[in-house]
């Protein structure tokens, strides 16, 4: 079966390597190379996307245990500005340091600036 499936395939590479080198400009058209294009770029900008949303995704659920924290809205807020700041783009490092225990329970900003040192 292998020595089939291996036959076919070369043949129909050659077959159609044939065709183009003989009839070039039937081939060459735009509609051809939009077609062709399509699929690398349409995956080359959607990664970006998916990139970010699991960004956004990580830093929500973060977020959103802190609010149980119960500590007030400012503190709650500066929290948010420094971890977005520590950590920015990175969602390697994020996720590292959300898994190795990174947010605990903090009353005040010393507690939060040493929690972040610590696990820099």
């Amino acid at each position: 079966m292998n020595i089939f499936t291996s036959t076919y395939f070369i043949i129909i590479t050659v077959l159609s390597i044939r065709n183009v080198a003989t009839d070039i400009s039937t081939f060459s058209t735009w509609d051809n190379l939009k077609i062709f294009l399509l699929p690398p770029l349409s995956t080359i900008f959607y990664l970006p996307f998916i990139y970010l949303l699991a960004l956004y995704i990580a830093y929500e659920s973060l977020f959103n245990r802190m609010k149980s924290f119960d500590t007030d809205k400012k503190l709650l807020r500066y929290a948010k500005i420094k971890i977005l700041m520590k950590f920015n783009l990175n969602l390697r490092h994020l996720k590292k340091w959300i898994e190795e225990g990174g947010i605990r329970w903090f009353d005040s900003k010393e507690d939060l600036d040493e929690m972040l040192k610590e696990n820099a």
